[in-house]
């Protein structure tokens, strides 16, 4: 592929290593952007089959450039998907891969909302003013907002995160994929956490992730009752201020589904503009399955209703066969 056919997100080697240390992943380099490599993870499951994806865990890994050609992608994915046995591939992609149209099936149900960085106020005053407020209420009510990327800021990171996985019915992920995230990324000067902290306490906080010229808000969690303390306007607020000085060009909000109108609403408040994800199948038969195939209502209720203790078992027990 030539240098300007895409650009490449979550390729970096500790990402890499994060999720083949943790999930037992197997990466595999399919192809090259110019000097970046294009990695594919081999995911085998009893559950969920073997497949090749790029990225497990990652809202998208290419952009598409506007002369992209990926033909010689397919012909390199239908010859692994041979080679290795493959149920099916599945490429995770910012922007629509026009050549593959025709061999992949494109799903697009899910989006991402980018905030453009620049100088303090102009950001500010794209804000809408109920944002605007929940920063005054925030400030206000004594909620102070604080970097650490310590070990116990971790914990806390973590724990603050499974309540809101419980609070919406799914399981968390194994606390040895953070501990990895922070080992192999944020120690190493790739994203850090911020904590909204009431009288000492951590009451909100979330995981933001450095990739190339975006700042990614990854992992989030909060208690249900300091929502009405704004703590998490607060961290946003100060994460855009962090990417400023950082000189990124956005602050990516993270995948939303199309169906969840409350969530993409509030992401729009902070001035973020909306666009679509484009995710590629290749048999394309087999897209109708992929997503929703293991989604239960049902499900949802039962983990709801449960410990915390039992929501991280099964993260524990049945993530990696989700990737």
């Amino acid at each position: 592929m030539s240098q300007n056919c895409c650009q490449t997100y979550f390729q970096s080697a500790w990402w890499i290593r994060t999720i083949a240390e943790t999930y037992g992943y197997r990466p595999v380099l399919v192809d090259k952007c110019g000097n970046n490599p294009i990695y594919f993870m081999l995911v085998s499951s009893p559950l969920t089959g073997r497949r090749l994806i790029g990225l497990p865990f990652v809202d998208y890994s290419l952009f598409r450039g506007d002369d992209g050609d990926w033909t010689d992608l397919f012909e390199k994915m239908h010859r692994l998907k041979g080679e290795l046995g493959l149920d099916y591939v599945e490429i995770r992609s910012l922007g629509r891969l026009n050549s593959l149209n025709g061999h992949f099936q494109r799903v697009e149900i899910f989006s991402t909302f980018r905030v453009r960085i620049g100088n303090i106020d102009e950001m500010y005053n794209k804000l809408d003013r109920r944002f605007r407020q929940s920063i005054r209420v925030a400030r206000e009510s004594g909620v102070k907002v604080v970097m650490d990327n310590s070990f116990f800021g971790l914990k806390s990171l973590y724990r603050l995160n499974l309540f809101v996985r419980r609070k919406h019915g799914v399981p968390i992920q194994p606390f040895a994929f953070f501990r990895n995230i922070w080992k192999y990324g944020i120690l190493g000067g790739n994203g850090f956490i911020l904590l909204a902290k009431l009288n000492g306490r951590p009451i909100a906080g979330i995981m933001f992730l450095r990739e190339k010229e975006i700042l990614f808000a990854k992992y989030n969690g909060s208690i249900k009752e300091f929502l009405n303390r704004r703590p998490n306007h607060l961290i946003y607020w100060e994460a855009l201020k962090l990417a400023r000085e950082m000189s990124l060009e956005y602050l990516d909000l993270g995948r939303t589904g199309i169906d969840e109108i409350n969530l993409r609403r509030f992401k729009k408040t902070m001035g973020a503009q909306e666009e679509l994800l484009s995710y590629y199948i290749f048999p394309p038969a087999k897209a109708s399955e992929v997503y929703g195939k293991f989604k239960s209502s049902f499900t949802n209720r039962i983990l709801k209703a449960t410990p915390l203790f039992v929501n991280r078992s099964v993260g524990e027990l049945f993530y990696k066969h989700f990737a």
